[in-house]
C-alpha cells in the first residue's frame, strides 16, 4: 500500500510562503519527505537527498541506501515518497495489518502465502515478522541459525536441551534439564557459555579449577572458566614463548657483547701518553686536571716571562724599591699597605688585601713594559681585582683606606 502525497498542493503551499512546519502537519507528511519534494522540483539542493534517490531509482533496497548514504532507514522512505519512488518496503503496515500477518505466521503460512494475501512486499512483510520474533515455515536461513544456536546451547550445556525462542543473539531462549525436566527461560549469550545450571542434585560436581561444589555445567563461575581457559592457553603455547623469549635474550646479549667490544676497540684506539706525567691514559690529551692546570700554568707563565723577554726590563725593580718609590701608599685605593698582613698556614706563606704588591700600570698582558714608568704600588686586593685592564686615570677612594679607616703617608712620615 503506498502512501499517496498530493504534491501539487503542497508546492502551491510552498510557493504561497506557508512554513514548513504547518506544511507537514497539514499534508499528513515529515520534514525529510517535504524537503525531498523540494529537492526533486528543484526549489531546494541536496546532493545527499539526490544520491538516495538515484540509487533507489537503480533497484538498490532501502537498507543498502540507507548504509551507503549514512542515514537512516524511516529517512530513506521519506525521501523515496518526497521524489514519488515506489520500492520494496516501503509500505505502510496498520495494526490491523500486522495482526493478520503474524496470525498467519504461527498458522505455517509461508513468506510467499503471506505476501499475496495482504498486498505487501516480502521485505516488509519479513520486517513484521522479524519485530514479532516470529519466523515462516520454510525459511532455511533462519532454521540454520536457530540449528547451529541449539547445537552450540547442547555442546556448552550438556545436562540441558534447546526447546525454542532463538531469532537472534540477543533473544530469549528456553531450555530443559535432561535429568529432572525443569525449564530455565534465559538469554542465548547465558545459555551459549553453558552459564547455566540446575537445581537437582544430580547434576551438583566439583569445579576443576578451585574445588567448590557447583550446579553449573563445568566451573562454578567465569572466573574460574577464564582462569581455566588462560591455563590451557598457557600450556599450549609455553614452548613457543620460551623459544621466543631465549631468542629475544640471545639478540640482546649478542647486541650487548658488540657495544661493549666496540667501546673497547674505540678505547685501545684512544690510548696515548699523557705529556706531562708520561702515563698511559684513553682521556681526550692529559691524564686528569692535575696534569691539565700544570700544563696551563706552565704555557701561562711561559707566555708571561715572553713577554717579559721581548720587552724592555729594568731589572733592579723590586717590592721593596716599589714601596719606597710610592710612599707605602696603594695607588689605586689610596690604603696604606702592610708588610704584616699575612699568615702561615701548612708552611705556605698567605697575604692579606692590604700587603704590598707591584701592579703594572698597562698591563703585561696589553703590550706594557717592566719599567719604572709602567709600574706602580698597589695593595694585593686592588692589583687582583684590576687582573689586566687598565688603571683608573684617579685614584678610588672607595677601597681599603675608607673601609680601614686609614689615611695616606705623607712622604715625611715613609
Amino acid at each position: 500500500m503506498e502512501r499517496q502525497i498530493d504534491v501539487k498542493c503542497i508546492l502551491a503551499d510552498v510557493q504561497s510562503g506557508m512554513p514548513a512546519k504547518a506544511i507537514a502537519k497539514k499534508h499528513g507528511i515529515g520534514g525529510t519527505t517535504l524537503k525531498a519534494i523540494k529537492v526533486h522540483n528543484g526549489i531546494e539542493k541536496d546532493d545527499r537527498f539526490i544520491f538516495v534517490a538515484i540509487m533507489l531509482r537503480l533497484g538498490v533496497s532501502a537498507e543498502n541506501a540507507a548504509l551507503c548514504a549514512d542515514k537512516s532507514l524511516s529517512s530513506v522512505y521519506s525521501i523515496g515518497a518526497g521524489f514519488g519512488i515506489t520500492f520494496p518496503g516501503n509500505d505502510k503496515v496498520t495494526d490491523q495489518m500486522r495482526a493478520e500477518i503474524e496470525q498467519m505466521i504461527r498458522s505455517g503460512a509461508t513468506r510467499k502465502q503471506t505476501c499475496e494475501a495482504t498486498g505487501l512486499s516480502c521485505i516488509t512483510v519479513q520486517r513484521v515478522a522479524r519485530e514479532a520474533g516470529l519466523m515462516f515455515s520454510g525459511d532455511c536461513r533462519q532454521y540454520d541459525l536457530e540449528k547451529n544456536a541449539k547445537a552450540r546451547i547442547e555442546n556448552n550445556a550438556p545436562g540441558f536441551e534447546y526447546l525454542d525462542g532463538y531469532d537472534n543473539y540477543n533473544s530469549t531462549v528456553r531450555i530443559r534439564c535432561k535429568r529432572c525436566g525443569a525449564i530455565k527461560v534465559l538469554t542465548y549469550d547465558h545459555a551459549s557459555r553453558g552459564r547455566v545450571g540446575c537445581e537437582c542434585e544430580d547434576v551438583v560436581h566439583k569445579c576443576p579449577t578451585c574445588g567448590k561444589m557447583t550446579t553449573r555445567p563445568k566451573y562454578c563461575s567465569d572466573a574460574c572458566e577464564r582462569s581455566a581457559w588462560a591455563a590451557r592457553r598457557q600450556e599450549e603455547t609455553r614452548p613457543q614463548r620460551e623459544a621466543a623469549k631465549a631468542e629475544r635474550e640471545r639478540k640482546r646479549r649478542e647486541r650487548e657483547e658488540a657495544r661493549i667490544a666496540e667501546q673497547e676497540r674505540k678505547k685501545a684506539e684512544r690510548v696515548h701518553a699523557c705529556p706531562v706525567c708520561g702515563r698511559m691514559t684513553d682521556r681526550k690529551k692529559y691524564c686528569s686536571d692535575v696534569c691539565a692546570n700544570r700544563m696551563y700554568n706552565k704555557a701561562k707563565d711561559h707566555k708571561r716571562r715572553n713577554k717579559i723577554a721581548t720587552a724592555m726590563v729594568d731589572n733592579d725593580i723590586t717590592l721593596e724599591a716599589v714601596w719606597r718609590n710610592g710612599l707605602g701608599v696603594c695607588y689605586i685605593c689610596g690604603c696604606v699597605t702592610d708588610w704584616n698582613d699575612k699568615r702561615e698556614e701548612n708552611g705556605t706563606i698567605i697575604c692579606g688585601d692590604r700587603y704590598p704588591s707591584i701592579d703594572h700600570i698597562v698591563p703585561l698582558a696589553r703590550g706594557g713594559k717592566h719599567s719604572w714608568s709602567n709600574c706602580a704600588l698597589a695593595c694585593r686586593k686592588c692589583n687582583w681585582e684590576k687582573s689586566d685592564s687598565p688603571a683608573p686615570p684617579q685614584p678610588r677612594r672607595t677601597g681599603c683606606n675608607r673601609r680601614l679607616g686609614q689615611r695616606r703617608l705623607s712622604p715625611g712620615e715613609v
